[in-house]
């Protein structure tokens, strides 16, 4: 009986270890000793500072179509590492329990790390203890501070990884080639890695020769999600992209991508998300889509061209369209009208053409619908329909020739945060009714001429404004409606009559701009209420009447935050206290050109990217910390009496400089012969100095270069017919030096093959002038890149040219004959239309040489006559040219002016 007993007690005991032990019900072991280990003493590798975290945007506004672009995740920070238990505290000792760490529920081995947005700062350890995690399948370290660390190879030890996110984390250097070795990837973010200092400048590359974009994910045959975002890639999009077919998502956005984009990308199976946006040189063009999972699809600011297929209408899950700042042409489809999932649609500043079609009033779900600046009509008929899409939040029909009053059906879009109705024919005054948009948070009427009148008190009703731009509407302003609009930061006016209230409350709360243009506004000096601005980050005072020198106290009160100043086409005569106010300030950004600026040349700190001081009376050298300024993109002091010779580490700035302007100045010396293959000038001007010395051949380096302008100083040289090995070599003035010599066909293939104006005036040169050889010049004969009608052949010729005789008749054709025979003038050996002389049976070898130039330089025709012939004759086909030269430069730099936060949703 006993033994019954026990035996039953027995069965009864092993009933509840076994009921214990249910799937469900399981006890989960605890981690492993060694791993929790190796979390600790990760967690000790970095300090915990949450103000050194990256803060991304909770969204944007686009300034050129007042747009909000899509925001970034919130992203929390808080320290999770901080609750970790220590090594020797028994209480805590299960790290599967710690925050943010996932363990293998069987095995207790740490399967997931996310430790994003844990306010981890410092360096990243090559040997770092995390890589002792084997049995990681899941580890995200975003949005850290790991202070400019090279990703360790480490992590390509981690063989059992499915994802990965190192983005928004301050990693820098080349990707390790052993992140290739993760063939279990899903997914890879390495997106964000950027300079806490400059947003816009990526730390991470993959560009090596020998290990490249197809060389990282050639193996990973299982990848859902690429995100390499401001990654530097500088290559073409791999084929091998297309033979991922588990790909659900790409975003390849700002990677320095050229070439031609693979068509076969877009028939993934699985895509549902491709993001190619602002690479600039990438082509390509969008095919015929069959149904698809397409949910987002965003080619803005690249090369893509064409137009969009009618099949675009197949894509029934498509949300989000991003066209906006490419080439795209022709009629917009009125299958667009089929995606009624569409909540997206930004097509400005292409080429496309026509009307909208009436289909477009099916977009009930439509959110953003950005037509700006293109050929596209927005009528009257428009805006029978618009109204019906009441979910519109953002509206951009700026620059589409709008005629008459703003319509008052834009009343009953009662959701709308974003009107923009810039650069159109819209007259009256603004409408009172625009207060009752009582959620607007963007107005943009700017660009109205024949808008006038006053701005109307209503809109200080408007609690939400945070942007309000009405420049070039020559409307009356009074401020006390302004000062009323407590959460307004951005404000534009420009040619508006302003008025000032002449007793302001001090203890009043005014709004805090954090963007303030008031230009063209006959102001004679600062507004008294800008000593109470103390988040200023831009203030744009151009083409006033303001004298003197700029306060200390702007400064002062703005240190923290102020990064453009754009004073241009003043009287101000200098700075107070210029040396504080340039060493101490975090300025990117400074417009000084045109004003009376004297004493020497003082540049700002190592942040500047953009100083244009041209047109001044600055005297001195040019200032030795110029070679510590890696950011600076833009530098423009031309016309002034700078002398000195030029630092030879000007030629290492062309790693960073974008475009060099010392005309019109006294620098001698020899030209720095120190441009390496990193070379990024598009546009180099030295004319009107005393440069001597031969054309450094390292400018061969400089595959950019669009724009190249030595004339008027003493070099001496022989004809540079290696510069034609140049691809965007468009503009090439040589003129009033000392080159000599014959022009001879180049030894080697090279064909200046983008050139469109050489001047060589005023110069030595001898012998044939081998026309053979300039007509095998495909852009000046137009059979590449623009028509004829756009192009042109400027070869001013006023050389030694004895003997040429009958090898010297005018070339005839589309481009010589827009020329008028002064421009051929000085030239007694040139014969045929549209000169007088005839070249039938002309020989004159006795013909007078031209008068040698004197030391100055003294000529015909100034600097500002091939300026005009490159505005008149290039119009919009030249890009970067022109833009430059003809003063759009400051236009393409405004448009990333306000790509700012106004607030949170």
């Amino acid at each position: 009986m006993m033994a019954s007993r026990s035996f039953l007690f027995s069965f009864f005991l092993v009933l509840v270890i076994a009921n214990s032990c249910l799937p469900g019900e399981a006890i989960s072991p605890l981690c492993h000793q060694e791993e929790r280990l190796a979390l600790v003493q990760f967690a000790h590798s970095f300090i915990a500072d949450c103000s050194q975290s990256h803060k991304p945007p909770f969204g944007w506004l686009d300034g050129a179509t007042w747009t909000i672009q899509p925001a970034f995740d919130s992203m929390p920070t808080y320290p999770k590492v901080v609750s970790w238990g220590s090594s020797d505290d028994e209480s805590a000792s299960d790290c599967c329990g710690w925050d943010g760490v996932e363990c293998d529920k069987d095995t207790g081995h740490v399967v997931g790390l996310d430790l994003s947005g844990s306010c981890l700062f410092g360096k990243f350890p090559t040997n770092s203890s995390v890589f002792r995690l084997v049995h990681l399948q899941r580890l995200s370290l975003a949005n850290n501070h790991f202070n400019f660390s090279p990703i360790p190879d480490g992590f390509g030890s981690l063989s059992r990884l499915t994802y990965l996110n190192l983005s928004y984390a301050v990693f820098s250097g080349q990707i390790p080639p052993n992140i290739s070795k993760l063939f279990k990837l899903s997914s890879l973010d390495l997106s964000y890695n950027v300079d806490p200092f400059d947003d816009e400048k990526p730390l991470l590359q993959l560009s090596s020769n020998s290990y490249s974009l197809e060389s990282l994910i050639h193996n990973m045959t299982t990848l859902e999600t690429l995100n390499l975002d401001m990654v530097n890639l500088s290559s073409v999009v791999p084929l091998t992209l297309a033979n991922l077919t588990s790909l659900r998502s790409i975003s390849l956005s700002c990677c320095g991508l050229h070439g031609k984009f693979p068509s076969s990308i877009f028939h993934l199976p699985d895509l549902e998300t491709l993001g190619l946006s602002q690479n600039n040189n990438l082509k390509g063009t969008l095919p015929d889509f069959l149904s698809s999972t397409f949910r987002s699809l965003d080619v803005s600011w690249t090369s893509f061209s064409g137009s969009i297929p009618p099949s675009i209408g197949n894509l029934g899950s498509l949300d989000t369209i991003h066209l906006q700042g490419c080439n795209f042409m022709g009629a917009l489809p009125a299958s667009l009208g089929n995606l009624t999932n569409l909540k997206i649609l930004q097509l400005n500043e292409n080429i496309f053409a026509g009307e909208i079609p009436p289909s477009f009033a099916n977009l009930t779900q439509l959110i953003a619908f950005v037509l700006s600046n293109n050929n596209i009509a927005v009528g009257p008929q428009v805006f029978s329909w618009l109204p019906k899409l009441r979910g519109l939040i953002n509206v951009g029909f700026g620059r589409t020739n709008m005629q008459g009053t703003i319509p008052s059906s834009v009343a009953n879009l009662t959701k709308l945060r974003v009107l923009s109705l810039r650069y159109n024919h819209l007259s009256g005054i603004i409408p009172s009714w625009l207060a009752n948009l009582t959620h607007l948070r963007a107005l943009d009427l700017e660009g109205n001429p024949l808008m006038q009148g006053p701005l109307p008190h209503e809109l200080s009703n408007l609690a939400d404004l945070q942007v309000l731009a009405v420049g070039s509407n020559y409307l009356f302003v009074d401020f006390e409606i302004i000062f009323k609009l407590k959460n307004l930061q951005a404000m534009v006016f420009s040619h508006a009559s302003i008025k000032f209230p002449s007793n302001v409350n001090a203890t009043a709360t005014k709004p805090k701009f954090q963007i303030l243009k008031l230009n063209s506004c006959n102001l004679t000096e600062l507004p008294q209420f800008l000593k109470d601005q103390d988040k200023l980050e831009e203030l744009h005072l151009l083409d006033n009447k303001i004298t003197g020198r700029i306060p200390l106290w702007l400064l002062n009160n703005n240190i923290d935050t102020l990064r453009v100043l754009a004073l241009s086409h003043n009287a101000i005569t200098g700075f107070e206290s210029p040396q504080v106010w340039f060493q101490r300030s975090g300025l990117t950004t400074v417009f000084l050109d045109n004003n009376l600026l004297e004493g020497s040349l003082i540049f700002p700190s190592a942040t500047i990217k953009v100083y244009i001081a041209s047109t001044n009376k600055l005297q001195g050298h040019l200032p030795r910390p110029i070679c510590n300024m890696t950011s600076l993109r833009y530098l423009d002091i031309s016309n002034n009496n700078i002398s000195g010779e030029l630092p030879q580490c000007m030629g290492d700035l062309g790693a960073s400089l974008v475009a060099l302007n010392l005309r019109g100045n006294k620098f001698h010396g020899v030209i720095p012969a120190t441009y390496t293959k990193s070379c990024k000038l598009k546009l180099i001007n030295l004319s009107e100095n005393q440069f001597r010395g031969r054309l450094p051949r390292s400018l061969a380096n400089c595959k950019q270069l669009e724009v190249l302008d030595v004339g008027r100083n003493h070099i001496h040289d022989t004809f540079p017919s290696w510069l034609g090995s140049l691809p965007m070599l468009h503009i090439l003035v040589l003129r009033c030096n000392r080159f000599h010599g014959p022009v001879r066909s180049p030894a080697f293939d090279v064909e200046f093959t983008k050139l469109r104006i050489m001047d060589l005036s005023h110069n030595f040169h001898v012998g044939l002038l081998p026309f053979d050889y300039i007509q095998k010049w495909n852009t000046m004969k137009g059979t590449d890149g623009p028509s004829p009608s756009e192009t042109v052949i400027a070869i001013s010729d006023l050389n030694d040219w004895k003997g040429l005789a009958k090898s010297r008749p005018i070339p005839q054709g589309n481009q010589f004959n827009t020329f008028e025979s002064s421009a051929f003038e000085g030239n007694p050996g040139l014969c045929g239309n549209p000169l007088p002389k005839s070249c039938e049976n002309h020989v004159d070898e006795s013909a007078p040489l031209p008068p040698t130039l004197s030391s100055e330089g003294d000529e015909e025709h100034s600097y500002f006559d091939t300026v005009e012939w490159i505005i008149i004759s290039l119009g919009c086909g030249s890009g970067f040219i022109v833009g430059f030269v003809a003063g759009k430069f400051f236009t393409d730099w405004k448009h990333h002016w306000f790509l700012k936060t106004f607030g949170h949703e």
